[in-house]
């Protein structure tokens, strides 16, 4: 068999199970982002002024772009919906995780530490 004679396209038949909830949760990622910049935008919910809204308007735009990448190429199952996808499930986890160790008070006890740290910094010349 020739290389000429392999037919590259793909059916339903050959997609594995895991695919499919992979698929299910790129869209589910892009309905999520894309209502988040919706909500942004519109002022709903969190009401953000000034430069940190721009800034936050700039990251759900960028993160738009790349779940519509990452779907993208999932779907045509190309390297790039790997990569962007990769990239896309990290940064949203980073950010994620910041703001849940925000909301439980975890920098609020690093900034007390670092107040007690400062109060005792004389004994570090010792």
């Amino acid at each position: 068999m020739t290389t000429a004679e392999i037919n590259s396209t793909t059916t339903n038949v050959d997609v594995p199970s895991w695919f499919r909830a992979l698929v299910v949760w790129r869209i589910a990622t892009a309905v999520i982002v894309v209502a988040a910049l919706a909500a942004t935008a519109l002022r709903r919910g969190i009401v953000l002024d000034g430069p940190v809204r721009w800034a936050l308007l700039a990251a759900l735009v960028g993160a738009t772009i790349g779940t519509g990448i990452a779907l993208r190429g999932t779907l045509q199952r190309v390297h790039l919906g790997r990569a962007a996808g990769f990239i896309t499930d990290l940064l949203m986890a980073v950010v994620l995780g910041f703001l849940a160790l925000n909301r439980m008070g975890m920098f609020t006890g690093i900034d007390a530490v670092a107040e007690a740290f400062n109060g005792s910094v004389g004994w570090i010349g010792i």
